[in-house]
C-alpha cells in the first residue's frame, strides 16, 4: 500500500492549541526539547488511522485544558489521489470521524483502511503488564488488515458485556435460559476469533525468532506462544462447566477474553526483560504491598532476564537484600499513572494496593 501522510492540522489536541506540518515522502523526523508534543504529533497520527489514542482509552482526556473540543485532520496521498480524514471529539458529544467530508456510521469501518505502526518506550508492557495488555496488542495487529476478524471480535464483546450484566445483576438466581442467546453469539464469534489468532500466530512467531536472532546476537531463543483453553476443549463445553462460577463471581470467567500470549526465553517462560539502560536497573525485582496499618511487607518477584544484565549483579540464586536495605516504596498519589522514566523501576500494579519500588539513580520524576 503506498500511502503517506502528507497534511497533519491540529487544533486544541493535547497541549497543541494549533499546529500545521507538510510532511515529506521519505522519513519524517520530529526534534525539539522534552515537552513540546513530539509524541502527541505521533498521537494525531494514530487517531487518523484507528481513530483513537494510542496512549489513552478516553478521548476527552485529548481535549486541550480549558477547552471544548479539539480537531484532528489530516491529508492521505495515494496511487488514487487524496483523501482528507477529520476527527473531532466534543466533550459531552460522540466522537466525529470522516473522510472526504462524509461521516463514518461506524468508526470499525474505517479500521484497516490505513495501517499504522506505533513504536515508543512503553512496549515494554507486552511483557510487564497483564494479559489484557497482550491481547489488545495482538487485537490491534489483526484487525487492520482482516475485517473480518475484527466484525467477529466486536460481536464478541458485545455479547459478553451483555453476559456479564445479567450475571451482575442476578447473581445465583439468573435462570440459564436468559443467557442461551449471548452463549451462542460467544461460541459462533469466539470459536472465530480463536482460529484467526491461531494462524496469525503461526506467521509470526518465526518471524520473531528471527529477527530477534539478529539483534540479540547471542545464544539465547525467543519464543512467542498463544495461550488459549479454546485449543483443549469447545467454549460451549466451557461455558457449561463454570456455569455456577460465573454465577458466584459476576461475570464470565471463560472465553477467548481470557487468552494470553507467553513470552519464553531459553524455554523459561514469562521471562521478564529490562529496558532502558541495565545500570539502572535492579537485578532483582521486588513487589511490595502496602497492609491496612500503612506498613509496607514485601515478597520477591521473578528474577529478570537478559542479556543486558551487569556481569558485576549478584546471581539468579542470591538472597534477596534486607528489608532494611529496600528503597521506599513511592506513595499512591507520586505514581497516579507509573513513573514512566527509564530510569525508574516504580510501576504500578493494582489500585491503591501494591507497586513496584522506584530505584531511581537520579531525582525521581513522577
Amino acid at each position: 500500500m503506498d500511502v503517506r501522510l502528507a497534511h497533519l492540522s491540529l487544533l486544541h489536541f493535547r497541549n497543541h492549541r494549533e499546529a500545521r506540518l507538510d510532511l515529506g515522502p521519505q522519513v519524517n523526523c520530529l526534534v525539539g526539547p522534552n515537552g513540546v508534543g513530539k509524541t502527541n504529533l505521533l498521537d494525531a497520527v494514530h487517531y487518523l488511522s484507528l481513530c483513537k489514542s494510542y496512549f489513552d482509552p478516553s478521548d476527552q482526556h485529548a481535549v486541550l485544558h480549558g477547552e471544548d473540543l479539539f480537531l484532528v485532520k489530516g491529508r492521505m496521498r495515494g496511487p488514487d489521489g487524496e483523501d482528507e480524514l477529520l476527527c473531532s471529539v466534543r466533550k459531552g458529544s460522540r466522537k466525529v470521524f470522516s473522510r472526504n467530508r462524509k461521516e463514518y456510521e461506524r468508526l470499525a469501518d474505517h479500521v484497516g483502511r490505513y495501517p499504522v505502526v506505533m513504536i515508543t518506550p512503553y512496549d515494554a508492557q507486552l511483557v510487564l503488564d497483564g494479559s489484557d495488555v497482550r491481547r489488545r496488542f495482538l487485537d490491534g495487529l489483526i484487525a487492520q488488515f482482516d475485517r473480518a476478524y475484527l466484525e467477529a471480535l466486536v460481536r464478541y464483546n458485545r455479547a459478553l458485556a451483555q453476559r456479564n450484566l445479567l450475571l451482575r445483576q442476578h447473581g445465583w438466581r439468573l435462570d440459564r435460559t436468559l443467557v442461551e442467546p449471548w452463549d451462542e453469539q460467544l461460541v459462533q464469534q469466539g470459536e472465530a476469533v480463536f482460529a484467526v489468532r491461531t494462524a496469525f500466530m503461526e506467521e509470526l512467531v518465526p518471524l520473531l525468532a528471527e529477527h530477534y536472532r539478529g539483534i540479540s546476537s547471542g545464544p539465547e531463543e525467543v519464543a512467542l506462544s498463544y495461550r488459549s483453553t479454546l485449543a483443549e476443549r469447545t467454549l460451549r463445553e466451557q461455558l457449561d462447566e463454570a456455569w455456577d462460577k460465573d454465577r458466584q463471581a459476576g461475570h464470565t470467567t471463560v472465553g477467548v477474553h481470557r487468552d494470553d500470549l507467553l513470552f519464553s526465553l531459553d524455554g523459561r517462560l514469562e521471562a521478564f526483560w529490562l529496558t532502558g539502560p541495565a545500570e539502572d536497573l535492579p537485578h532483582r525485582a521486588e513487589a511490595g504491598s502496602v497492609r491496612p496499618d500503612g506498613q509496607a511487607q514485601w515478597k520477591q518477584a521473578r528474577p529478570a532476564v537478559g542479556r543486558h544484565l551487569r556481569q558485576d549483579r549478584p546471581p539468579a540464586h542470591a538472597p534477596p537484600a534486607a528489608p532494611a536495605q529496600r528503597p521506599p516504596l513511592r506513595s499512591g498519589a507520586d505514581h497516579r499513572y507509573g513513573c514512566r522514566q527509564a530510569a525508574c523501576g516504580a510501576r504500578r500494579l493494582g489500585p491503591g494496593r501494591a507497586l513496584l519500588p522506584c530505584f531511581p539513580r537520579r531525582p525521581h520524576h513522577s
